[in-house]
């Protein structure tokens, strides 16, 4: 026992001596906004989380220099900084002359970089960006462009940069792009493969590869296709456009667009925001999220995040102290549970029932006519697109999607049938509906058909996911334009969701599909 508390003793000392070092001598400041444990909550904030929680801290960080990796490598295309007695660490392309072009030199020093932080136990939250207001990153720096890849004075040409995208995919802390100028060419793909992208309002983004003769087609492809959809993704690598912040914002490219002033603000009140929630957490959602388009690498780093939780329990511990003393392990406890029925084995037995159990579930779907719902029912059902005539009563049909079976009740929507949708209330778990984006004229009548549904007693427990269809054509609504005018946001005591879509492609219907299995998962 004594062996083992000197040896949790020592642990601790080193992560102690890590967080330690990052603290050099400030100045006191006076007037300097409180850190959020002792935040006094305004009586005037009208967000309920922040009232509950407290807003972050707002501050500028004193940032210290990491002049050189642990090796004595000096950095220069690269600036690494880490803020002082915060988590946070911030890596900044250095070449502006160049407008913040790469060359291998300037990809082997970010690797470093994001090394050291992915290895600093006090490092939380990753910022990459670029020198000056200028430019993000231009991408490759041309001039250094060979037929093996890119060259420079200590190596051989290669396609460095790859290394780099897979590196941040499988940081297993967040990286927030702040972009400020151009983000075009690999700088493009660059802040695409970060976590999140917060953009200044001078903000230019798109791809010039087939301009330069050259093209991504592994993550510049792939990625941008899940942001942005199939067609606007075609959009930006044949038509080699660039796109304002503004517009990148709408497509999903960016988080979110603020002054050009108020860019470093705006991402480090992110990163606080970031950093109160449970590392642990962030870390396995990072590798859920990625581990569908990265395929047997991305299911490997999950695995690697779920061992290692695993290596904290109760039943991880018995079997490695067992080992080490040469007894048989007893993991009894962990597969008969406790009285209160709360063992790690009940866990498990929730997690792959939840995982692996066919489950069916009743949906219904409904909308003004014309909304695109029995488009959407035979997408989901057929995988292609159907001709269809306006739904008079109703279409029915089991949906297989992963583990569920969703019964999808398809009823029309002339406004003399609607009386009838109450008839189809009873045991429905889940609500479906569908607005056409584009229909502005009839947006108000469907906020209170919506509404008036919500009210029966018998969908009290459904939960709602709204599919804002259409999202193709020119003129439509996004998804914030149509949460106000349906008064998404009075629905205080109901599980809701928004989600565009677009019924022909297919773009966000299974979106929708995984939160709405979640949700009604949740509540049974």
């Amino acid at each position: 026992m004594s062996r083992m508390l000197e040896k949790d003793l020592n642990t601790m000392r080193r992560r102690v001596t890590s967080v330690a070092n990052h603290f050099l001598h400030v100045p006191l400041v006076e007037n300097v906004v409180p850190s959020i444990g002792s935040w006094n909550c305004s009586s005037s904030m009208n967000d309920n989380y922040h009232k509950i929680h407290g807003e972050v801290a707002s501050h500028e960080p004193v940032w210290r220099l990491i002049p050189c990796d642990e090796s004595g490598k000096e950095f220069t295309d690269i600036i690494y900084e880490k803020a002082v007695g915060e988590p946070i660490a911030k890596i900044t392309i250095n070449r502006p002359d160049r407008r913040n072009a790469f060359r291998p030199h300037t990809i082997k020093e970010l690797i470093r970089a994001f090394n050291d932080a992915r290895d600093d136990g006090s490092v939380g939250v990753i910022i990459l960006t670029g020198k000056g207001t200028k430019a993000f990153c231009s991408g490759g720096d041309q001039a250094l462009r060979s037929k093996d890849g890119y060259a420079d004075f200590e190596s051989f040409g290669r396609l460095n940069v790859l290394d780099l995208q897979v590196q941040i995919r499988r940081l297993p802390k967040p990286v927030i792009a702040m972009v400020a100028g151009y983000a075009v060419g690999g700088g493009h793909i660059l802040h695409m493969v970060c976590d999140l992208t917060i953009a200044a309002d001078n903000a230019i983004f798109g791809q010039t590869g087939p301009k330069v003769g050259s093209f991504d087609a592994g993550y510049g492809s792939s990625i941008m296709s899940r942001l942005v959809g199939p067609k606007k993704a075609r959009e930006m690598w044949f038509l080699t456009r660039f796109y304002t912040a503004s517009e990148a914002e709408k497509m999903g490219l960016v988080n979110t667009v603020v002054p050009l002033d108020k860019l470093e603000p705006e991402t480090i009140k992110w990163c606080r925001e970031i950093l109160r929630n449970s590392p642990t957490a962030i870390r396995v959602l990072k590798s859920a999220l990625n581990a569908v388009d990265d395929g047997h690498a991305g299911l490997q780093g999950l695995g690697g995040d779920a061992t290692l939780i695993f290596y904290g329990t109760e039943e991880g511990n018995e079997g490695k102290n067992a080992y080490n003393e040469r007894l048989d392990p007893s993991f009894k406890s962990s597969f008969q549970g406790s009285s209160t029925g709360s063992g790690m084995g009940l866990t498990f037995t929730k997690l792959f029932s939840r995982l692996f159990a066919k489950k069916e579930m009743r949906i219904l779907m409904v909308g003004l006519d014309a909304a695109g719902k029995t488009t959407i029912l035979y997408k989901l059902k057929l995988g292609e697109i159907v001709t269809t005539i306006p739904t008079i009563g109703f279409n029915v049909e089991t949906v297989e999607y992963k583990n569920i079976s969703f019964t999808v009740w398809d009823v029309g929507g002339q406004d003399k049938i609607r009386p009838l949708w109450r008839h189809y209330f009873q045991n429905t778990q889940g609500l479906i509906f569908v607005v056409d984006s584009n229909d502005r004229d009839r947006v108000v009548e469907a906020r209170d058909e919506l509404h008036r549904m919500l009210n029966e007693d018998e969908l009290r427990d459904a939960v709602l996911l709204v599919f804002a269809n259409k999202q193709d054509l020119p003129n439509a609504m996004n998804a914030a334009e149509i949460t106000d005018k349906l008064g998404l946001h009075s629905l205080r005591q109901r599980h809701w969701y928004i989600q565009s879509t677009c019924a022909t492609s297919g773009e966000g219907l299974y979106e929708g599909l995984d939160w709405l299995s979640n949700n009604i998962a949740n509540k049974a």
